[in-house]
């Protein structure tokens, strides 16, 4: 786990002062790196998706629904997230979870929606692949 201390400062009269500090534990580097790649071929992937199968009302709509979610997901969590004092941002959440907090279950629901719209997209693909090997015979 890396320490990120983070210092909030007021600049008043010429001087600095710190307001708070929000310190903690943050999720390891590689996290993030696949968390940011996810989402930006999520956003990419489902753009070009749109573009192709615009016809297709159903998966229209929900792609439609998933490129919000994209979009919205990485600021809400986080916002959520730089309100810790103390842990990771995943016993954070976890916590958010417990204690019934919206924005921790709208990040749930973003991420089940995310997660969705792969399995569409990866089972839409499989069939054209299996469509296109029996047009074949």
């Amino acid at each position: 786990m890396v320490e990120l201390p983070i210092l909030i400062y007021n600049l008043k009269n010429g001087k600095r002062r710190v307001v708070f500090e929000i310190s903690g534990e943050s999720l390891p580097m590689y996290f993030w790196v696949v968390y940011y790649l996810v989402l930006i071929v999520t956003f990419i992937t489902g753009f070009f998706y749109l573009i192709k199968n615009r016809n297709i009302k159903g998966i229209r709509e929900f792609t439609l629904i998933n490129l919000a979610f994209t979009f919205i997901f990485p600021f809400v969590s986080f916002h959520y997230a730089i309100m810790r004092t103390e842990g990771n941002e995943l016993d954070y959440w976890l916590q958010g979870l417990s204690h019934i907090n919206l924005k921790a279950y709208f990040i749930l629901i973003s991420m089940i929606v995310i997660l969705s719209w792969w399995f569409i997209f990866i089972k839409s693909l499989n069939s054209k692949k299996s469509t296109s090997i029996n047009n074949q015979f």
